[in-house]
C-alpha cells in the first residue's frame, strides 16, 4: 500500500526506507513455501520506479544496496522460491540492480558487487584483450577505475576478496567478439554472477517428455 502511494506521488515513505525495512523484516524471520516470490514482485516495481525517477545518488545507491541485500537473504531461504520462472526473475533483478549500481557512480572499468550469497561482476570490454575469465583474478592482476575526469585510481586484484566458496570460473574469447563488434560498441559491459547455493533452489529431477 505504501508503494502504491508513493508511486501515486504521495510521498507518504521513500523508497529507501520501504526496502530498508524489508531488510529487516527477512534477516529476522523464516519464509515459507513460495513466500520469496511475491518479494521478488515488488523489487521489480520497486526497479521500475528507480529508473523511472530522479534521485539524488546517494538515495539511489542505498536504495539499490538495500534491494541486493533483500535478493541475498531471499536465498537463504530455499522453497521460498520454487518456480524456474520466478528463480530466473529473481536472477534478473539481481543483473539489473548490480547494472542500476554501477551506473549510479563515475563510469568505471570495474565493479565488484559482493553479498553473502552472491558475488557479481562487472567488466567494460577492452579492446586489447582477446580472453577474458572471470573472476578478473583469474587473468588480470590490476584493473584502472577512472575516479572522475583526471584521476585514476588502480585497484590491485591479486589481494582482492573473493569469496571461499565461489572456485567456478567463466573463459570468454573475445577474439570473435572484436571481429564481428564495431568500435563504436566497445563500452558494451560483461557482468557476471557467481551464485553460493541456487542449487538448494533447483529440482533433484527434471522430466522432458520427447514427442
Amino acid at each position: 500500500m505504501q508503494f502504491q502511494k508513493l508511486r501515486l506521488g504521495y510521498e507518504v515513505a521513500s523508497i529507501t526506507s520501504m526496502v530498508h525495512e524489508l531488510t529487516v523484516y527477512l534477516s529476522e524471520r523464516t519464509l515459507r513455501h513460495n513466500e520469496g516470490v511475491p518479494i521478488v514482485d515488488f523489487l521489480t516495481n520497486c526497479l521500475t520506479y528507480l529508473q523511472s525517477v530522479h534521485l539524488d545518488k546517494d538515495a539511489l545507491e542505498q536504495s539499490v544496496d538495500y534491494a541486493l541485500d533483500v535478493l541475498s537473504l531471499l536465498l537463504d531461504h530455499p522453497g521460498s522460491i520454487n518456480k524456474p520462472a520466478d528463480l530466473s526473475l529473481a536472477h534478473h533483478m539481481i543483473v539489473e540492480y548490480a547494472v542500476l549500481r554501477a551506473s549510479s557512480g563515475t563510469p568505471s572499468l570495474y565493479v565488484q558487487i559482493a553479498r553473502p550469497n552472491f558475488w557479481s561482476e562487472i567488466v567494460r570490454i577492452d579492446d586489447d584483450d582477446t580472453t577474458l575469465q572471470l573472476p578478473l583474478t583469474r587473468s588480470h592482476n590490476k584493473v584502472k577505475n577512472r575516479k572522475s575526469d583526471h584521476v585514476t585510481a588502480t585497484l590491485d586484484l591479486i589481494n582482492n576478496n573473493v569469496p571461499r566458496w565461489l572456485t567456478d570460473t567463466v573463459e570468454l574469447n573475445l577474439s570473435r567478439w572484436h571481429l564481428t563488434t564495431p568500435p563504436s560498441a566497445s563500452q558494451d559491459l560483461v557482468l557476471a554472477v557467481f551464485y553460493r547455493n541456487l542449487g538448494s533452489f533447483l529440482p533433484k529431477h527434471f522430466l522432458h517428455r520427447r514427442r
